[in-house]
């Protein structure tokens, strides 16, 4: 197959899907039968062994080719092993070794699971949701060696194999290597770690999730303009129309950047960055378009698409299974955040140089700010840090732990949170009640923290724990700030989903967690004064009020640049109100750089802006009510005011109730 260009490649993987796997009748087949044919002939045509030189046993194609016949499969909701087996093949193949027969999969498919290779050459460790492990013959592993990483082929019957299925019910199984004796290993050649294993694997994925979206979106357009309802046929009517041309968006979306992700990769030139960019990218994007363009399939094919009979879940399903593998759209946002704010010195901008800042003004990294959150730049891993962490460190930390700890955090490499809301106290900071007691060499940890965003995948936790009990005097005395590790044993996060259906708060549960005397921040008994001043960072910023900015955009965009007169006047309000939101942010900045503690103007600046960004899809949605359904960018707008809306009542509960923050003022204006 070598020297074949992409188009005669793809050509022959659809003739033979076509004849073997069509998904109606892979549907409707009651047993396995087509299984066996289907791997039979893809294997006769060298599509599994596709990235494997003909010298170790397989067709020499180009990883151009590969992903081609990726993109055919992900038409074909092909439910088999190809992928796996091209990618396993691809692993073995950069170390040298020749490839078995049958089918293969390849482990770790999660960015957080690790395997080790031993010095006895066995196999330890665990890999969760490996695709098709049980229907496989072996397993290609990456593991970590005692001077680098090492490439293995093991025989899944020699593994111990934990069953499960995705979504999609194909399998993904837990693999347990428990001393698995590999068929043949050697040291990885430079370059082959756990992340270029991720990088090519999401690719895979995004090029299968690209061409299952376009797979639906030709069903669902056939299905528009065969259905007739009401005497018509339903791609006639107007609302079918804008969901179809919604999902063509996504299908687009996702199709250029799959393909431009699998171009980088294909070319041998391309810079390591550049391949970074386009495959986090590529997984990201294209999980959001699975996620969105499943539910408008279904929204277009009503009930018979949801049915068992019909075959549109083997493509929705699937899809949604995929955004699973070799990193989740969450981890990949996460390490695209990371690098652009490695990459551009957006992270500690105001700190000293010695610990990796940019000694900038405070006013600098508002700017910085204010573009990343209209963006919507995928910023949040280390956000926390950046924003109050970091100067909480600076202040308060033992130097041995700000050099250790700041760089790392100016080079993206650590996310913090917030541990401050307790059950039963919310923004009531004061009756917290999780423990810190004293013990040989440090403190044990026992409690709950609530509402803790991102603690899923942090590094690091800030929190205030009760060292003592508050006197008569003074409920504020007894509370103490700790730097907290959050992989420590004894801490277990738990999931808070929200209605949104994101899951952004946690729950984190410390049972005897140790932490050493040098992770005390400030005064032991009297860390209230630091914490209401931590918040000042926290409750001042730009993001405080433009969490909901893009339905402004979008009612911008719809009106036009000759509005009504009302839609005219309402648009002014609201910029009037957002300009003046933006002063009072921007002078807290300025104190903040003069070294003030603007605790009281910080909450001012949270109380009217989360009040404005939360009443702001509401009134959008009213101003822009009677615009001509013709509005060019209707099916946004309506799209975005859906969400704004939904997000909408947390806005005045994150980061301090309105009414903890007009408590804050009451006290600064002596009321208190």
């Amino acid at each position: 197959m070598a020297g074949e260009n992409d188009h005669i490649v793809a050509e022959m993987a659809a003739r033979i899907f076509a004849d073997l796997a069509d998904p109606q009748t892979v549907n409707q087949a009651g047993n396995e039968a087509w299984r066996a044919p289907l791997w039979q002939a893809v294997s006769e045509a060298g599509l599994p062994l596709a990235w494997v030189p003909e010298e170790l046993g397989g067709a020499g194609a180009s990883l151009a080719d590969g992903f081609a016949i990726l993109g055919i499969a992900g038409r074909f909701a092909l439910p088999a092993p190809l992928a796996e087996t091209l990618l396993a093949g691809w692993l073995i193949a950069r170390a040298g070794l020749q490839a078995p027969t049958g089918a293969m999969t390849v482990a770790p498919c999660r960015p957080r699971d690790r395997i080790a290779f031993g010095g006895d050459d066995t196999l330890n460790g665990r890999a969760t949701a490996v695709p098709f492990a049980s229907q496989a013959k072996h397993i290609a592993v990456l593991a970590d060696g005692d001077s680098g990483a090492v490439v293995a082929l093991v025989a899944a019957k020699d593994c111990r194999l934990g069953h499960g299925q995705n979504l999609a019910g194909d399998a993904s199984d837990t693999v347990s290597f428990d001393g698995a004796k590999p068929v043949c290993s050697t040291p990885a050649p430079a370059g082959l770690d756990q992340r270029a294993l991720m990088l090519i694997g999401a690719t895979a994925r995004s090029v299968q999730t690209a061409g299952a979206l376009e797979a639906i979106l030709s069903l669902a357009v056939d299905y528009a303009n065969e259905r007739v309802a009401f005497e018509r046929k339903i791609g006639k009517f107007q609302a079918v129309q804008q969901n179809l041309a919604r999902l063509a968006g996504e299908v687009a979306a996702a199709l250029a950047v799959a393909g431009s992700a699998a171009d980088a990769l294909s070319q041998t030139q391309a810079a390591e960055d550049a391949v970074s960019l386009e495959a986090a990218s590529a997984k990201i994007r294209c999980a959001e378009a699975a996620a969105e363009g499943s539910a408008i399939a279904h929204q277009v094919f009503g009930a018979i698409g949801f049915t068992q009979e019909h075959i549109l879940h083997r493509f929705t399903l699937r899809m949604l299974a995929w955004r699973e593998d070799f990193g989740d759209e969450s981890w990949w946002a996460a390490e695209l955040g990371r690098n652009v704010a490695r990459r551009g010195g957006w992270i500690g901008m105001t700190w000293p140089k010695q610990y990796g800042g940019g000694e900038r003004s405070f006013l600098e990294r508002y700017v910085v700010t204010e573009e990343f959150r209209v963006a919507n730049a995928p910023v949040r891993s280390h956000f926390v840090a950046d924003r109050q962490s970091g100067p909480v460190l600076l202040k308060y930390a033992p130097e041995h732990i700000k050099a250790d700890i700041l760089p790392r955090i100016c080079r993206g490499e650590l996310c913090f949170v917030i541990g401050m809301s307790e059950p039963g106290s919310g923004s009531d900071l004061f009756a917290a009640k999780t423990k810190a007691t004293k013990v040989d060499g440090g403190w044990k940890i026992n409690g709950t923290k609530i509402w803790t965003s991102n603690a899923h995948i942090a590094d690091y936790m800030i929190g205030l724990f009760r060292t003592s009990a508050p006197t008569k005097e003074n409920r504020r005395h007894g509370l103490t700030q700790f730097l907290i590790d959050m992989k420590a044993p004894g801490i277990t996060v738990n999931p808070v989903i929200q209605m949104t259906g994101q899951h952004d708060f946690n729950e984190v549960v410390f049972e005897d967690v140790f932490m050493t005397d040098d992770h005390v921040l400030g005064e032991i008994d009297g860390a209230w004064h630091q914490a209401t001043s931590e918040l000042a960072y926290e409750r001042s910023g730009p993001e405080r009020f433009l969490e909901t900015f893009y339905v402004l955009v979008e009612m911008i965009r719809a009106v036009g640049p000759e509005p009504d007169l009302r839609s005219a006047e309402g648009l002014g309000r609201l910029v009037a109100q957002l300009h003046t939101l933006r002063r009072m942010s921007v002078s807290v900045a300025g104190m903040l750089q003069a070294g003030k503690e603007p605790v009281v103007e910080g909450s001012l600046v949270k109380d009217l802006g989360t009040v404005w960004e939360q009443k702001l899809p509401n009134r959008v949605r009213e101003l822009t009510a009677f615009l001509e359904a013709e509005v060019s960018n209707r099916a946004t707008l309506e799209e975005q005011l859906a969400f704004g809306m939904t997000v909408a009542p947390k806005l005045t509960i994150q980061g301090g109730t309105t009414e903890i923050l007009r408590g804050i003022i009451a006290r600064g204006l002596g009321l208190r």
